[in-house]
């Protein structure tokens, strides 16, 4: 049997963190990989994790889109990837 050859690592490990957070395919909260609905589906719009998800009334105060994720642990934006407290990133 063959070993598992290593997680590749990206070479602009200082943007890494915020193409994770964008990609639609991990928690822009808490960066684990979002659950699947059923083999090979969709994602679903929760995070195991960390319990964030989607919120809709609301806009990034960066970027100004409405890709807002909100949990216990924080919030994100999807689109530009920032994150912090809700408090920070939520546009009023």
């Amino acid at each position: 049997m063959e070993a598992e050859s290593p997680k590749r690592i990206p070479q602009n490990r200082d943007v890494a963190r915020s193409k994770l957070r964008r990609d639609g395919k991990h928690c822009p909260v808490c960066l684990a990989a979002l659950p699947k609905t059923a083999t090979k589906t969709r994602l679903k719009r929760k995070c195991g994790a960390c319990a964030a998800q989607p919120i809709e009334p609301g806009r990034c105060k960066k970027c100004g889109t409405a890709a807002l994720w909100a949990g216990p642990a924080g919030a994100a934006c999807q689109s530009c990837g920032i994150h912090g407290a809700k408090e920070l990133i939520l546009a009023r």
